[in-house]
C-alpha cells in the first residue's frame, strides 16, 4: 500500500522527525491490518472535484468533533509539523491530489512506520533503528476515484508495538464508521518511503459544497480559508 509521497531531502529535518519517534518507540511486533479495503461507487473527478454520492450522514458539528480529534491526535502532535501555505507546497516532490466520495474506513491495529528510506542501491526502508521499532495505528480511508478504490492511511498513533497498545484509540471506531458517505481530498505520494508528506488524508466535507474539515494538521490554514474541497485543488494538480 502506498503510503508516502516525497523523500526528505533535508538531513535536520529527517533527523528531527526520525528522533521524536524513536523517543516513543519500543519493543516491535508484526504488523496487522484488521479490515482489507473494499471499492465501491460514488467516483469522482479529481481534476474538478466531481460531486460526491451525498451519502454521508454525520452531521456538521461531529464532522468538526472529528476533524479536530484527528488533526490533534498522536501522531499528529509527536511530529510538531509546520503548517503548509498552498497545496502546491505539498506536491513540489510529485504526487496527485484524490477528490472522491468515502466508501469505507477501515481500522488499522499495528502496521510498519519507515523510520529509515530506501536507497538507490536497493535497499529497502525499515521500520527499525537502533533496536527499536516504530509502528502505526488509525485506519485506512478508502476514497473511490474514476471507479478507483484508493487508500489513504490516517495515521493517529506512532510508537512501539507496547506504546500503540497503551495509547488506545485515538477516535472511536463508531465515528471512524460514520465519515462513510463524506467528501474527501487525500495526496497520493510519490515516494513511498519518505518519512512525513507522504500519502494521506487531508480534509473531508459531509458533500461537495460543505465547508471542509482538516485532517492533516499542515494544512489547517488552507483549510480553515476554503468554502469548499474544491477551492483546495490547483488548477493543474
Amino acid at each position: 500500500m502506498g503510503m508516502t509521497m516525497k523523500r526528505i531531502e533535508n538531513a535536520a529535518v529527517t533527523a528531527t522527525v526520525a528522533a521524536a519517534i524513536v523517543v516513543l518507540t519500543g519493543c516491535g511486533g508484526t504488523g496487522t491490518q484488521r479490515v482489507s479495503a473494499e471499492g465501491g461507487p460514488g467516483a469522482l473527478d479529481a481534476g474538478t472535484g466531481g460531486v460526491c454520492g451525498g451519502a454521508s450522514t454525520v452531521a456538521p458539528a461531529e464532522l468538526q468533533r472529528i476533524g479536530h480529534a484527528v488533526s490533534h491526535s498522536q501522531f499528529a502532535e509527536s511530529l510538531n509539523a509546520v503548517e503548509l501555505e498552498s497545496v502546491d507546497q505539498a506536491l513540489a516532490g510529485g504526487g496527485r491530489i484524490v477528490v472522491g466520495e468515502v466508501v469505507a474506513v477501515n481500522p488499522v491495529d499495528l502496521e510498519p512506520l519507515t523510520l529509515l528510506p530506501g536507497d538507490e542501491a536497493g535497499r529497502r526502508g525499515s521500520n527499525t533503528y537502533a533496536g527499536n521499532s516504530a509502528y502505526w495505528g488509525g485506519a485506512v480511508v478508502v476514497v473511490s476515484v474514476d471507479g478507483e478504490a484508493v487508500e489513504l492511511p490516517m495515521r493517529l498513533a506512532v510508537g512501539g508495538a507496547d506504546v500503540i497498545e497503551a495509547l488506545g484509540p485515538q477516535v472511536a471506531e463508531e465515528d471512524l464508521a460514520s465519515l462513510v458517505g463524506t467528501c474527501a481530498m487525500g495526496i497520493v505520494g510519490a515516494d513511498e518511503e519518505a518519512l512525513v508528506g507522504g500519502t494521506r488524508v487531508v480534509a473531508l466535507a459531509s458533500d461537495e459544497r460543505a465547508a471542509p474539515v482538516a485532517l492533516d494538521a499542515r494544512f489547517r490554514g488552507i483549510v480553515a480559508d476554503a468554502a469548499t474541497l474544491g477551492e483546495m485543488v490547483p488548477e493543474n494538480p
